[in-house]
């Protein structure tokens, strides 16, 4: 799935209403300069801008081609409203645990966990002292 900015909807689709559920195919700049395929689920609006006005579109974390190196890099998250981050750390150890684990090497051994993380609040982090 893809989710498209306003601006890339409008200059190169030149907002077309019946966007949703197009193909996209969208090629990785980084090698193996491999291409994937994402189905269009949305369309932001022309106000939204996150992380910078110049973004055009998302993909899922991790959706991209990769070369089997750990993806980097904050990631933000909003909760819903009654959300505490004790019940999204519960949440984050359960998608963990579920996810595959790391592959092992030609010894048998296994690779580094993939995922650690730490669970903050934006707000927190910005008025901190």
């Amino acid at each position: 799935m893809i989710i498209l900015g306003y601006g890339a909807w409008q200059q190169y689709f030149h907002g077309d209403p019946n966007i949703l559920n197009r193909v996209l195919t969208v090629g990785d700049i980084l090698p193996p300069h491999t291409q994937r395929s994402y189905a269009v689920v949305g369309v932001m609006p022309q106000t939204f801008a996150f992380p910078d006005g110049q973004t055009q579109f998302w993909i899922p974390f991790g959706a991209g081609p990769g070369t089997g190196a750990p993806l980097r890099g904050p990631l933000l998250a909003q909760l819903a409203d009654g959300v505490t981050l004790q019940a999204a750390a519960a949440e984050v150890e359960s998608i963990i645990r579920t996810s595959p684990q790391p592959p092992r090497n030609a010894y048998g051994i296994p690779g580094k966990p993939r995922s650690t993380y730490e669970l903050v609040r934006e707000h927190d982090e910005l008025v901190a002292p």
